[in-house]
């Protein structure tokens, strides 16, 4: 997942030239960066997390201004505002489905949405600590958070009842992600670990050390795992945890990932102020 922390901290939401085969906006190293295709304003506080509806025709914000923002990706336009939450909105996760979206953040509450409709379909109460993770399962029946505290939890997407937490969290977590068939959830903390649950048990099944792991992202078949880490290094492995293939190029710490659609490429942004696409088959930077 790419880190919002990057977006115009002004409360803008910046689109440039798109990744066509995964959805990705693209900067080349050398290059400098593309005029904006569109500015998206509204935000008066800036902007922690971005997502893209499954069709591509939606983009969903969530700020420090309490709010979180649908908008359409062609004219600009914000469709639907919500303000539900009572602090800053820190994560935002979309079904598969596109009929349902979760929001976490400072105030800990958790809210789900029907879509379009403007009033929570559930909410719950977080943890000791302030949200920074979500996932949606595709139907929208399976509510998973992270928190701070550190606590990995899971909630019924219908009633926002607590269901279990996921056991051997030992530092904060900085990726969550659920397999499409929403047997196995795979996070990241901030103490290099990944781990792997299988949710229906609520059980431990694998766990893979790392020296420094700040984001996470699952390709769409559930096989790859990508993480990044403070040594500006993206490392991939496959399912199960087995030793990753590590693919270097940026020159500080990473703060985001971002596996294509088909598997094949994964995009990385960092402190260095740059994105760079990397080809997961060759294991090289592509540099075109």
């Amino acid at each position: 997942m790419i880190n919002a922390r990057f977006v115009r901290q002004c409360g803008c939401l910046v689109v440039a030239s798109m990744f066509l085969s995964g959805g990705f906006v693209r900067a080349q190293q050398a290059a400098p960066m593309p005029a904006p295709i569109r500015m998206f304003e509204g935000h008066t506080k800036p902007i922690y997390a971005v997502a893209y509806s499954p069709d591509g025709k939606f983009i969903y914000t969530a700020s420090f201004d309490h709010t979180v923002k649908i908008w359409d990706r062609v004219s600009g336009q914000v469709l639907r505002t919500y303000t539900d939450h009572k602090n800053g909105v820190l994560a935002l996760a979309i079904a598969k489905n596109g009929l349902q979206f979760a929001s976490a953040g400072l105030d800990r509450q958790i809210h789900l949405y029907d879509v379009p409709f403007r009033d929570p379909l559930a909410g719950a109460a977080l943890g000791a600590g302030d949200g920074v993770g979500i996932v949606v399962s595709g139907d929208g029946t399976l509510l998973i958070t992270a928190d701070k505290s550190p606590l990995l939890r899971l909630f019924n997407g219908l009633t926002g009842a607590h269901v279990r937490d996921f056991p051997g969290l030992t530092g904060p977590v900085t990726g969550v992600v659920l397999t499409a068939d929403n047997k196995h959830l795979v996070a990241s903390t901030l103490d290099g670990f990944v781990r792997v649950w299988d949710v229906a048990a609520g059980t431990l099944l694998s766990s893979l050390s790392v020296p420094s792991a700040t984001a996470l992202d699952l390709s769409a078949d559930g096989q790859l795992i990508a993480t990044v880490g403070a040594d500006g290094v993206l490392r991939v492995s496959d399912r199960p945890l087995g030793p990753p293939k590590l693919l270097a190029g940026h020159t500080l710490p990473l703060a985001g990932v971002a596996i294509s659609k088909d598997g094949k490429q994964a995009i990385t942004t960092g402190a260095d102020l740059t994105v760079r696409r990397f080809d997961l088959t060759t294991v090289k930077e592509v540099k075109a």
